[in-house]
């Protein structure tokens, strides 16, 4: 079981930066925060994520696009993903195709529904 992708999450959440401020959990979220542009994160000092807001048949997202060198194959492990989203979302999905898409719902109106992109190689 791997946790490598679970981490690379958690890296992104802990050390964003937008204009040289970090962004919680929380207010990345919240509709509040988002207003249909795209958006251009660093984390971890130099590596690069984006995120926009994108309207689907079911709903609302919030597409988080992160890349990695490999996604490795056997299963993966989601804990801290689990701990950190349990307070604003109710139920995570994982589909894996070429990209690593990683769904979490919410019902919560004042909330976005979040899918982590992740791609593999670099861009």
């Amino acid at each position: 079981m791997s946790n490598t992708i679970d981490l690379l999450i958690q890296d992104f959440v802990t050390t964003n930066k937008l204009v040289n401020q970090n962004v919680s959990w929380d207010t990345l979220v919240s509709r509040r925060f988002e207003n249909g542009r795209r958006r251009i994160f660093t984390y971890s000092g130099t590596a690069v994520a984006t995120a926009e807001h994108l309207d689907d048949a079911d709903g609302e997202w919030l597409q988080i696009t992160l890349t990695t060198e490999k996604i490795e194959d056997g299963e993966l492990r989601f804990d801290c993903l689990k701990l950190m989203h349990v307070n604003t979302h109710y139920a995570m999905s994982v589909e894996k195709d070429k990209d690593l898409l990683i769904k979490l719902l919410t019902r919560n109106k004042g909330l976005m529904n979040v899918v982590f992109k992740v791609v593999c190689g670099l861009t």
